[in-house]
């Protein structure tokens, strides 16, 4: 998936963080100030950087509109059909002109989270987010984060196919700061295991299982 970020001067910081965000789930990101050389055409870059782009993700503050470049980008970005836009607010400002039907989310620009985009990436591409989404709950580090990273999976997981269930389990297995997170273990994993552990292989399906077992209430 690629990803074309619509932001003003002031707001390259922020932009800069939404990048990362996005990065994390292997979006590739084109901010104008980091990928445009000063010696480049912008008209001619920013226009061939959009006819590329699968998502628009626009960076919505007081001063958006009144950019002319921000104007002509997101005009341009509403006109084609094959792009999912997903306009963020960093003050309550709300989309205008030719994507006004589309609705913004507000997000804090110091600390902006995956979970304002989920659903933007989810519109664009079901599958490419779901398998993005078990292999960022593969990677958890902690309880914590692997309870953070089923809670962005889990509305979606009624879209996956039967092989993506099962490779929740099995990333889940193999990664204990998954499988022993208490929600995980309590919540997120027994009914998966229950509908879909007959996909596993049987060692990993009675592991899962044993695991599981010594969180029940």
């Amino acid at each position: 998936m690629k990803a074309f970020l619509s932001y003003t001067t002031a707001n390259k910081a922020v932009a800069g963080k939404v990048k990362t965000l996005l990065e994390t789930l292997g979006v590739e990101c084109f901010l104008a100030h980091e990928d445009i050389q000063v010696s480049e055409e912008w008209r001619l870059t920013l226009l061939s950087e959009l006819a590329q782009r699968d998502l628009f993700v626009s960076i919505l503050s007081s001063d958006y509109f009144s950019s002319v470049w921000c104007a002509q980008e997101s005009g341009i970005a509403a006109a084609d059909p094959h792009m999912t836009i997903v306009p963020v607010s960093l003050d309550g400002t709300v989309p205008a002109g030719f994507f006004n039907h589309v609705q913004s989310i507000k997000i804090d620009g110091g600390n902006p989270q995956l979970s304002s985009f989920t659903n933007g990436l989810f519109r664009c591409d079901q599958t490419f987010t779901i398998d993005a989404l078990i292999a960022l709950l593969g990677k958890s580090r902690s309880y914590r984060s692997a309870e953070y990273h089923f809670s962005l999976l889990q509305p979606f997981v009624k879209s996956a196919t039967d092989a993506q269930v099962a490779e929740v389990l099995r990333v889940s297995t193999v990664n204990d700061q998954v499988c022993h997170a208490s929600e995980c273990a309590t919540k997120y994993l027994p009914p998966l295991l229950e509908s879909h552990g007959h996909l596993l292989d049987p060692t990993v399906r009675k592991e899962l299982g044993e695991i599981l077992s010594r969180y029940k209430r």
